[in-house]
């Protein structure tokens, strides 16, 4: 069941966002899930690479700035190196 009109449907809507998230280093929900709120998460690496974590921010679109995604991923990665195990 849809929560929104931009929530995947199917699976290979699923594994190409994945494919995505894989390519970029990060993932996005723009309004997935909840009307009027995006989110952007980054994975945690361990020592040997592999994904234990994850860090996210979550905005109201309202204050969400498609010219500062890059700077919020940017913002993400830098604070991920930080706790990195």
């Amino acid at each position: 069941m849809k929560s929104t009109k931009n929530t995947l449907e199917n699976v290979e809507q699923l594994i190409d966002e994945l494919k995505a998230i894989k390519l970029q280093h990060f993932g996005e929900d723009n309004e997935a899930q909840e009307p009027g709120l995006r989110c952007i998460a980054a994975p945690v690496y361990d020592r040997f690479g592999t994904v234990i974590a994850s860090v996210s921010i979550s905005f109201p679109t309202i204050r969400f700035d498609e010219e500062k995604k890059a700077h919020y991923v940017e913002l993400l990665h830098k604070y991920i190196q930080a706790i990195r195990v």
